[in-house]
């Protein structure tokens, strides 16, 4: 089994799940290897994950030793999930500790079930009725986020684990959540929509398996009518054409201005990190 950190500052965050049953449970799992950056690591067995990181800097380091590190973030940023009810995985425990001499923080969480959206879109067998109710999928869950004020920076395809509800459709997790923040005012609504729009087209065009352009354009359409009904149902349409006669009604020229205004904007989007960034290859390739 891998080497695990010694955890000398537990930060729990579930009361319910002390530290020596937690303990207890990490030991008894036959955990795997399944992403390595450095001297940072992922670990799994069937129902756990359990990130490793080993922060950098002096301020990073006392950052983390007080329990504000980066996978403190992610824990915070699973509680804001649960209150929007979007799917991620339960946070079980983090604390910081010592893994090879070196100071480390430690994320424990229980692994989701369900294949990453980047595997589904690496995977050739995919059907097309099934890439359109993913696409559906994601359209409604950015509409909702970004509704609700909030918005994932990092919103890449091997960040999503792609399950299937009880009534037959498709649900979209989120399973790194250190990047849930607020939309500013400064950021508005369609730039952080534009931005987890980019994400989910880099990744995979840096794995060789880029979206289609017409799946691409069934997001955005998805997208725009959830955030019709969710508007409709606030009782304020913050886009709507003049002339417009029912807000019941999603209205033909609002979808297509809005929707072609976000295209043209994920576009830039997308160009403008290829030009800074000369690749979107991702520097540690998921597994």
């Amino acid at each position: 089994m891998p080497q695990l950190p010694y955890i000398s500052h537990p930060h729990w965050f579930l009361a319910s799940v002390p530290v020596q049953r937690l303990g207890e449970a990490i030991c008894s799992q036959k955990l795997r290897e399944i992403k390595r950056d450095g001297p940072d690591l992922v670990l799994a067995s069937d129902s756990l994950v359990i990130k490793v990181r080993v922060p950098v800097g002096i301020i990073d380091r006392l950052r983390t030793r007080f329990g504000r590190g980066r996978l403190a973030r992610q824990a915070a940023g699973a509680a804001t999930l649960g209150s929007l009810r979007v799917v991620t995985a339960e946070v079980l425990g983090h604390g910081t500790g010592i893994l090879g001499g070196s100071q480390c923080e430690l994320l424990v969480m229980q692994r989701l079930p369900g294949v990453s959206l980047l595997a589904i879109m690496q995977d050739p067998r995919t059907s097309a009725d099934t890439e359109h109710a993913i696409a559906d999928a994601l359209g409604r869950q950015i509409a909702q986020m970004t509704m609700a004020g909030w918005f994932n920076r990092d919103h890449k395809p091997s960040n999503l684990i792609v399950q299937m509800s009880d009534d037959g459709t498709f649900v979209i997790a989120i399973i790194d959540t250190v990047d849930i923040l607020p939309i500013k005012p400064r950021h508005k609504f369609l730039p952080a929509a534009v931005r987890m729009l980019a994400s989910l087209i880099l990744e995979p065009t840096g794995c060789n398996c880029p979206p289609r352009l017409a799946l691409r354009r069934r997001v955005l359409l998805a997208m725009h009518r959830e955030l019709w009904t969710l508007q409709a149902a606030s009782g304020v349409i913050t886009d709507e054409p003049s002339g417009a006669a029912d807000v019941d009604t999603l209205d033909a020229e609002w979808e297509s201005q809005s929707t072609r205004a976000v295209w043209n904007m994920t576009r830039g989007s997308v160009a403008a990190h290829l030009k800074k960034h000369g690749s979107a290859t991702p520097r540690v390739l998921p597994r």
